[in-house]
C-alpha cells in the first residue's frame, strides 16, 4: 500500500527513510539537510566515514535518534545530463533493493531529484511513481513524503 503525505518525512515512523544526498554525504540540501539536522553528529561522523557514494547509488546508515531504523543516502543524476531518466530509475531501483537487503517492511521517499538537480517535477514525479509502484508487493507499505504543494498534487494525480 502507498501511502502520500504532505509534510516532513524526517519524523516518518518506517524501517527506512530516503534521502538525496551528495557524492560525499556532508548532509546537502532540502531534506537531505533536514535529517542531517534532526539527527545531529552522529550521522555527520558515519557518513563521513562512509565517504563517498556515486551518482545513482545508495548507501545506508543507522538512523540514531530518529523513528526510521535506517537511512538510505542516494545520489541523483542531474537534470541536465542525457542519461539522468535512466540512472534516475536505477537510484529507485537501487534504493528499493538496499531497503529488501536490510529486511524493510516500510520506507519512506521524499521527492527525488527535484531540488537541486533540476528534475521537472512531472518528469521526476512520473518515474518515482511508476518504481514504487512496482516494488509495492516488497513492502508493507511504501510512504510518499513531498513538503511541496504543487509536486503533492501531482503525486496525487499519478497515484
Amino acid at each position: 500500500m502507498i501511502h502520500l503525505y504532505n509534510e516532513s518525512i524526517v519524523r516518518a515512523d518506517v524501517d527506512a527513510i530516503v534521502t538525496s544526498a551528495n557524492e560525499l554525504l556532508q548532509g546537502g540540501l532540502g531534506v537531505d539537510f533536514a535529517i542531517h539536522c534532526a539527527e545531529g553528529e552522529q550521522l555527520d561522523v558515519v557518513c563521513e566515514a562512509i565517504g563517498f557514494c556515486k551518482t545513482g547509488h545508495a548507501v545506508v546508515t543507522p538512523a540514531f535518534h530518529l523513528k526510521a531504523k535506517y537511512i538510505i543516502h542516494c545520489v541523483t543524476p542531474r537534470y541536465e545530463f542525457e542519461d539522468s531518466l535512466e540512472t534516475l530509475r536505477i537510484t529507485y531501483r537501487n534504493v528499493i533493493s538496499l531497503a529488501k537487503a536490510f529486511g524493510c517492511k516500510t520506507v519512506a521517499f521524499p521527492s527525488m531529484g527535484t531540488g537541486a538537480h533540476k528534475f521537472p517535477i512531472q518528469i521526476a514525479t512520473e518515474i518515482a511513481v511508476e518504481e514504487i509502484k512496482a516494488a509495492e508487493s516488497s513492502f508493507e507499505s511504501i510512504h510518499l513524503y513531498i513538503t511541496n504543494d504543487d509536486m503533492f498534487e501531482v503525486y496525487k494525480t499519478l497515484l
